[in-house]
């Protein structure tokens, strides 16, 4: 795996000199576009890369968490909770990627059964998740996520609602991107 941005620049350098005398070549530029889009895919955070995609979690309280997709020009949040049945349940988020804007709106999907009959799949705007980014995540002391926060109230046919505001430590491995 690349490791540095500086690694993937020289890597487009490289690329683009070949492509100056091989301009048809498909294999090529696909290849060079797949760099560039390593390239693209790294966002920054405190002037660092912020490598912080992954599974997150609470661990002064167990049994619910997150998971964040960091990219470019955007930012995934999956939150895996519960309603008032303790039933496990999860809701969507997306939003441009800024690292200034903290709230995206959580999304609750639905209309999909593997044994139903076909119905379209909707969403509803159901609450905010809030996240911070800190320059010293939990367990490595790396840039990421610091502290997440969830309110939301189930639209029907579920009920209940769920609200937290934790620290959070990251539970998955970082993907590597310096």
């Amino acid at each position: 795996m690349l490791q540095t941005t500086r690694e993937l620049d020289e890597m487009i350098a490289g690329y683009e000199e070949e492509l100056k005398l091989r301009p048809h070549d498909a294999g090529l530029q696909r290849a060079a576009g797949s760099i560039r889009g390593q390239r693209a895919a790294l966002v920054s955070s405190y002037g660092e890369n912020l490598d912080a995609t992954g599974h997150w979690y609470s661990p002064s309280k167990s049994g619910f968490g997150y998971s964040a997709q960091f990219e470019s020009a955007t930012e995934v949040h999956v939150s895996y909770i519960y309603d008032a049945n303790g039933q496990p349940r999860w809701l969507y988020g997306q939003k441009s990627y800024n690292p200034a804007i903290n709230t995206v709106s959580m999304l609750q999907l639905s209309g999909f059964c593997p044994l139903c009959a076909v119905t379209p799949i909707t969403n509803t705007v159901v609450g905010t998740m809030t996240r911070t980014l800190g320059p010293a995540a939990a367990p490595d002391n790396l840039p990421g996520l610091t502290n997440m926060s969830v309110d939301a109230t189930f639209a029907p046919p579920l009920s209940g609602t769920w609200s937290e505001n934790l620290p959070v430590g990251m539970l998955s491995a970082r993907k590597n991107c310096q």
